[in-house]
Formats: C-alpha cells, structure tokens, sequence
C-alpha cells in the first residue's frame, strides 16, 4: 500500500526545503546584501513559503511571484 501525502504534510515539506534554502542563501550572501534594493524576487514561489520565512523571520524584503493560478480552496476550511 503507498502511502499519499495529505496536504498538511506536503505544506510541511515545503515549508522544510524554504528554511534550508533560507539558511542557505543568509549563509552565502549574508542579510546585508539579500536586503538591498527591492529585497528578494521568488520565482515560481508555489505557496510563497520563502519569501514568508525571509520577510517574517529575518525582515528581509521579499516577493513571490508565481505564473500559476492561486489554487484557493485548498486553503478554505
């Protein structure tokens, strides 16, 4: 029996790979620079969980930018 990913632990998984990369990018290129001018552009964001972690937790500016359309309800509850 395979097991499918219920939403939750997909949004966890994501959330997951944007931290390291997070991690990543403040390690390489340091807040400074990842603040500079207009901040971070996230292509292709998906549900914009980078540009979240950046913003909400190291107040670097950041905007996602993703050419999909917003998939709504699977966010209504």
């Amino acid at each position: 029996n395979a097991r499918t990913d219920t939403s939750h632990e997909k949004h966890g998984q994501c959330a997951a790979r944007a931290t390291i990369f997070r991690k990543w990018l403040i390690d390489v290129y340091g807040i400074e620079f990842l603040s500079q001018g207009a901040g971070v552009l996230d292509v292709a964001c998906g549900r914009g969980e980078l540009a979240f972690q950046l913003l909400n937790l190291n107040g670097i500016p950041a905007i996602g930018l993703d050419p999909r359309p917003l998939e709504v309800d699977i966010y209504a509850r």
